[in-house]
């Protein structure tokens, strides 16, 4: 029952902050777009601001976004080699939100959302990665992860799933989330702070 309300949490996320209506609300990137078949959950509480957080992030995990009210501001490219990423920032008057998407091709991906509130503190991270793991067979299988760091609470919270697969083309773990306690919230909180801030750094080489 507690991982139902907890993914629930995710599904009321954007309703909160403006009602959804379809002819409103825009498809992202093909890239992007690939990063949000999933579900993901933060803890619900019954305070306004996390609940306004909880209902915009199932926008995301639908492959859309809601215009209303929304600003794009700011977006970077980079990458080298055989992995490439676009990093995009949207903000509203009560929230922000940073949309991270790399791909190195078949070798896996990493998709990375950062939600921020008004004052851009990071207040969840939620990262999606798969990556390639070559057999002793010469056969390959796909290591998949999806984890939530969730920091509004004093107690901080990691809700996570992985997976090995065999299909390169399966992004979706069928497997219950694991509810983790975060011992070293600052630590992490910093780590993830100092990341986001980074990719608005990172160039693109050719």
């Amino acid at each position: 029952m507690k991982y139902k309300i907890i993914l629930f949490a995710f599904r009321t996320f954007a309703a909160a902050c403006n009602p959804i209506h379809e002819s409103k609300t825009a498809s992202l990137d093909q890239e992007d777009r690939a990063a949000q078949t999933v579900q993901p959950p933060v803890e619900q509480e019954v305070k306004d601001r996390a609940y306004t957080l909880d209902s915009e992030l199932e926008n995301l995990t639908l492959g859309k976004f809601n215009t209303s009210g929304v600003t794009k501001d700011s977006t970077n490219e980079y990458g080298a080699g055989d992995c490439f990423g676009k990093v995009t920032y949207y903000s509203q008057k009560s929230m922000g939100l940073g949309i991270d998407s790399m791909s190195c091709g078949e070798y896996g991906y990493t998709y990375t959302h950062y939600l921020l509130d008004s004052k851009k503190t990071i207040q969840a991270v939620y990262l999606k990665k798969s990556e390639s793991l070559l057999q002793p067979d010469g056969n390959w299988k796909y290591a998949l992860t999806e984890r939530i760091f969730d920091f509004r609470n004093s107690q901080a919270t990691i809700i996570e799933r992985v997976d090995t697969l065999n299909d390169y083309n399966k992004n979706v773990i069928a497997k219950d989330f694991e509810v983790k306690k975060l011992n070293d919230r600052q630590t992490a909180l910093k780590k993830w702070t100092t990341d986001f801030k980074e990719l608005w750094e990172l160039e693109e080489s050719y």
